[in-house]
């Protein structure tokens, strides 16, 4: 196993301190998660990015009723395209701290590095795959998994799942978020389904006993872009297609009782304009707002591979999230793509390339334009209380840029 100096510091402050642990409350109620390419996105002023999601092989099309089926299928991998004038993000994250004051992160805060995890893996049953893990994840620093939860749901093997969930948080530090994934959720016809398997998923997480570990929320990446339906080049079919989205989150509070609901987004909504009139006056803003609004968290596919483009993105959403005490952690992808542009991931340039690409997000004082790609003075995004950190796409792809 690789061990990077960085590792070795904070390994030494693991063994004095303990585990550094995110700040996650499992109790908060909704969040937000669901991300895929766009094939209107947009990017920098003639170069070309791919506005790709997470978690479905390119090729592969959603299954009409499950689009997670455990072996990384549900965030789209495709769709590149380019838009000379927007390189706006959409930035989500888990809800830690649900009343903290908009603003400046609060001192000490620990910002949460996740990794998504899919059957593929064999973590969840195979005890010795798991070890192999849950080590190396520990040992660099990582505090939370995605983990892909479809299959144990549908077979009824929620007793291994708990035991994943018990030991990754008991003796590695680390906790769980079960991640659902179908993209046809999006739709009205479709709602009643999601809504019950999140509420199965609801029910089991709270019959774990309190004395008990569990998971620290739901995450959905149900995302409306991958639709046929949604036509780039027709305003009338986004804002129809984005509103029954916005419908789904309208269905889910009821039944969340508590659980913290964490939804994907793609950093391409916040140029996205949805109508709604539930409240009588018609409102009109971006897709991401509508979304950070509706749950507790939000986690932003945010695929580049340059730090300051990171950060170009995910700026508007970490502010917004932050003036409305929400969260947005921002996702970047280690998996290759079948084609020959890489450059919405770090399949070429590295570990070292990728981890040292998320600090210069986290931490530049500057804010790049996505327009004319000029600098000005700003606040690092990890000094705002709206920025929870940072996930990859997935640990199977992480593995052979680090092994």
């Amino acid at each position: 196993m690789k061990v990077h100096a960085w590792q070795t510091v904070w390994l030494l402050m693991a063994l004095s301190c303990g585990p550094i642990l995110p700040d996650v409350d499992a109790g908060t109620s909704l969040s937000d998660s669901g991300i895929a390419a766009d094939a209107g996105a947009s990017s920098d002023s003639g170069v070309q990015t791919l506005d790709a999601a997470v978690m479905v092989d390119a090729g592969s099309a959603p299954d009409a009723s499950v689009v997670d089926g455990g072996n990384d299928s549900g965030f789209s991998d495709a769709a590149v395209s380019t838009d000379a004038g927007i390189d706006a993000g959409v930035d989500a994250g888990l809800v830690r701290d649900a009343g903290v004051d908009a603003g400046s992160a609060d001192a000490g805060v620990t910002f949460a590095q996740g990794v998504y995890v899919y059957d593929r893996d064999n973590a969840v049953t195979d005890l010795s795959a798991r070890a192999t893990m849950l080590t190396y994840l520990h040992v660099n620093g990582y505090t939370q998994v995605y983990l892909s939860a479809d299959a144990y749901f549908l077979n009824g093997t929620q007793a291994a799942l708990g035991g994943f969930v018990t030991d990754a948080r008991l003796n590695y530090g680390i906790d769980t978020l079960l991640v659902f994934s179908n993209y046809d959720w999006a739709l009205d016809v479709n709602h009643a389904a999601c809504v019950s398997r999140v509420q199965q998923a609801v029910t089991w997480i709270q019959s774990i006993p309190s004395t008990q570990v569990k998971p620290v929320g739901i995450q959905l990446d149900v995302e409306p872009h991958a639709l046929p339906a949604w036509d780039t080049t027709d305003a009338g079919s986004i804002q129809d297609i984005g509103s029954q989205y916005l419908r789904l989150l309208d269905a889910l509070h009821p039944v969340m009782n508590g659980v913290h609901l964490q939804m994907v987004i793609a950093y391409h909504y916040d140029n996205k304009l949805i109508t709604r009139a539930d409240a009588g006056t018609p409102v009109t803003r971006v897709l991401s707002e509508w979304v950070i609004d509706n749950c507790d968290s939000t986690l932003m596919m945010n695929y580049r591979d340059v730090g300051s483009r990171l950060e170009s993105g995910a700026r508007d959403e970490v502010r917004y999230a932050t003036s409305v005490h929400k969260k947005v952690y921002v996702a970047v992808k280690a998996k290759a793509n079948t084609g020959t542009d890489q450059t919405d991931n770090f399949s070429d340039e590295g570990y070292a390339a990728m981890r040292a690409a998320l600090t210069t997000m986290e931490t530049t004082p500057t804010h790049r334009d996505g327009t004319t790609g000029a600098t000005t003075p700003d606040v690092p995004l990890n000094s705002l209380s709206g920025y929870g950190g940072w996930g990859i796409f997935a640990y199977t792809y992480l593995r052979l840029l680090d092994p």
